[in-house]
């Protein structure tokens, strides 16, 4: 049988797939950026679990971390990469 993923990857898998409904998948991201998205998460409160859970207070949480990473000056597109 094989063993879950560690917490970080399924957090990193959550935290992308918010990018990705948020910005679409034409936006790059990083392990820096995964692990400063994770890391405010918790600092405001947040919790996996809370997220499996469907808690709309976490759920409104990333959201908001996530929308606001994403208008960051600098942030990059796959398909502006070579602009």
């Amino acid at each position: 049988m094989d063993a879950p993923p560690p917490p970080s990857q399924l957090a990193n898998r959550i935290v992308r797939q918010f990018i990705d409904h948020l910005f679409g998948d034409d936006m790059i991201s990083n392990r820096e950026d995964f692990l400063a998205i994770r890391t405010v998460y918790r600092q405001m409160g947040g919790t996996w679990q809370a997220i499996d859970s469907g808690s709309k207070e976490a759920i409104a949480i990333l959201e908001k971390i996530v929308i606001a990473w994403g208008q960051m000056p600098g942030r990059k597109l796959k398909s502006l990469e070579g602009i």
